[in-house]
């Protein structure tokens, strides 16, 4: 008799394997970030950065990148504290002891191309991503990804799993530290 048995691996132990598996880091090296709490101030979409045939899926990357890094930044950024910013404060200005981690949408586009009976769609984003403290720019960094989705449909109800933004940006994050990629600043 065989026995099937499922495993539940949290969100972060996900991440860190997919890491693992297809992702390395930029050339660069390891900076302390020297604060004592890093203030996450969500995930801004530039002003007509959405696709102008499917708008819904650079909204939707939003969400669910900035939902996944909610879940896993606190375990990566220990010992230093996490917290989500305000909307209705000036994330602008923060406190000295305290670091301001952005993340900017710039580019969204969603390409369809048809072949053989089915349709495979390619979407790229442009992730600017940026850490401060106090009136210093610790690390930004803009990253492009690519994710691949094919449907029999022309307008699927499929789900990109956005997994690229997600593990490349927790891959600059560990244990206080963030990474700074060569030519970044």
């Amino acid at each position: 008799m065989i026995k099937f048995f499922s495993v539940v691996i949290p969100v972060v132990s996900v991440l860190t394997l997919l890491s693992a598996c297809g992702y390395q880091q930029p050339e660069g090296h390891w900076v302390s970030i020297e604060a004592s709490e890093v203030v996450f101030s969500g995930i801004k979409l530039e002003d007509e950065v959405k696709d102008k045939a499917y708008p819904d899926i650079c909204v939707e990357a939003q969400g669910e990148v900035k939902a996944a890094l909610l879940k896993a930044l606190p375990a990566k950024i220990k010992p230093l504290s996490f917290t989500m910013a305000d909307d209705k404060s000036d994330t602008g200005k923060i406190a000295s002891d305290k670091a301001r981690f952005d993340m900017v949408i710039t580019h969204c586009e969603l390409d369809v191309d048809q072949g053989g009976g089915s349709f495979a769609f390619y979407l790229t984003l442009t992730v600017q991503v940026s850490l401060h403290i106090a009136d210093r720019t610790v690390m930004a960094y803009t990253m492009e990804t690519y994710e691949q989705a094919v449907s029999s449909t022309p307008s699927p109800d499929f789900e990109f799993t956005f997994a690229e933004p997600k593990v490349r940006t927790l891959m600059l994050f560990d244990s206080g530290r963030v990474w700074v990629p060569d030519g970044a600043r």
